[in-house]
């Protein structure tokens, strides 16, 4: 019998990238293939839509990156075990953002602080012990900027100079992986 093939990518990317809005492809690609694709959902967004939010109702950013982690961690180890569990012999989880996502928005000891905390014994362990590719998609704040807009997001509320910052430092957290890939996309489409 064939053995179950499991593979993890991120889709991750600085604001207005297309991450959310640009999985569908890679989804339907996959399926062509005869992969069971599995998407999680982008856990930042989820949890300020629900009203945990940095800086507001009593969430400090870094007590925010905290719970960002662990909601994280929780939803890719769920996805893990669903996939592990369903008769499908490939499957894909595709993830809107990975764990190395919060690297770019707190202090490296914090990071590493947090990354001990949960068993992970370095950078390197997180990075690229649990991913096998990573896919980072260019804001458009960076080279497309009349495509650049808060309007399709109730929680982007990142200027085009914050929206290139965000996007150069999370470009750099997941920096050194293995199989990372930069995606820049010239709009428009």
């Amino acid at each position: 019998t064939m053995r179950k093939q499991i593979k993890k990518i991120v889709i991750t990317g600085g604001p207005c990238a297309g991450k959310s809005t640009g999985l569908c492809y890679p989804e339907e690609k996959l399926q062509d293939f005869g992969h069971k694709v599995l998407m999680t959902p982008e856990a930042p967004t989820e949890l300020m839509l629900a009203g945990i939010k940095p800086e507001k109702n009593g969430f400090s950013q870094r007590l925010f990156q905290e719970i960002l982690f662990r909601r994280q961690l929780e939803t890719e180890e769920l996805f893990k075990y669903a996939a592990k569990k369903s008769r499908a012999k490939k499957i894909v989880l595709l993830y809107d953002r990975g764990l190395m996502d919060m690297r770019a928005y707190m202090e490296e000891a914090h990071f590493l602080n947090i990354l001990r905390r949960h068993g992970f014994k370095d950078l390197a362990d997180v990075r690229d012990g649990r991913y096998d590719a990573v896919f980072h998609l260019r804001s458009a704040a960076t080279g497309a900027e009349e495509f650049y807009t808060t309007e399709n997001n109730p929680v982007r509320l990142e200027t085009l100079e914050e929206a290139r910052d965000a996007d150069r430092r999370t470009l750099n957290a997941w920096n050194g992986h293995p199989h990372l890939r930069v995606i820049d996309i010239q709009f428009p489409f």
